[in-house]
């Protein structure tokens, strides 16, 4: 099972998935793993990458998932300097998910 984020008062909690989902689910799991290693919250995620924060709460809470070539995908490995491979599953390697300072690099955007 994996798990998400859900913000409540600024803390915390795991919400249970489903472990049944395709590859199109794994950018969702990477997209958690990103943020707990980098302790981002889905506001930060949402304004690094112009994305709705009403959309990520559902791609966090694992109700929604974007599809295999939406352009959403790429902005989200960009702001989170990721490769795009390992967000969509292509690529096992994890090494290039670290514990950066998400200030990194801001003065490009």
């Amino acid at each position: 099972m994996s798990s998400a984020l859900v913000q409540r008062k600024g803390l915390r909690r795991p919400v249970q998935g489903r472990s049944d989902r395709g590859v199109e689910w794994l950018f969702v799991t990477r997209l958690q793993e990103v943020m707990l290693k980098r302790n981002l919250s889905i506001a930060q995620v949402a304004e690094k990458t112009h994305i709705p924060t009403r959309t990520m709460q559902g791609w966090i809470t694992e109700r929604h998932c974007p599809r295999l070539g939406d352009p959403r995908r790429k902005q989200v490995a960009k702001a989170l300097r990721v490769p795009l491979a390992w967000m969509n599953g292509l690529d096992q390697e994890a090494s290039d998910v670290d514990d950066r300072n998400d200030d990194q690099g801001q003065a490009d955007n």
